[in-house]
């Protein structure tokens, strides 16, 4: 029969939380190093996001004119954030996705503003 009340979902809740708590720690030490590489992985990709935005917002910023009158740095963030809207649209969740579109959208209309402030 189901819970009637709140407490009664987060008494199943919290139990069940308790029952995979102790399967993960019965679990193989394969299967705790494959957590740890997913978070891994995904902490390194994320730095890698963080530095793209570090870098160009600095340059955005900064030195402007080297930013915009070069087309090498124009074409590889227009590279790097199109590889990442194709890895979003597969891989990722509809947040990050949504994030990555909104990130590209902004670049491409900074580039166009900045060509034409040029």
């Amino acid at each position: 029969m189901p819970p009637t009340s709140a407490v009664g979902m987060f008494r199943i809740i919290a139990d069940s939380d308790r029952a995979g708590a102790s399967i993960v720690s019965k679990s193989s030490p394969v299967k705790r190093q494959c957590g740890k590489l997913g978070l891994g992985s995904n902490a390194s990709h994320s730095y890698g996001a963080i530095l793209f935005g570090l870098i160009y917002g600095y340059l955005a910023v900064a030195h402007r004119e080297v930013l915009f009158n070069s087309p090498f740095l124009v074409a590889v963030g227009l590279a790097l954030l199109a590889g990442w809207l194709f890895l979003g649209k597969v891989y990722f969740f509809s947040t990050p996705f949504r994030g990555i579109v909104i990130a590209t959208i902004c670049y491409v209309i900074s580039v166009v503003l900045g060509l034409i402030a040029s």
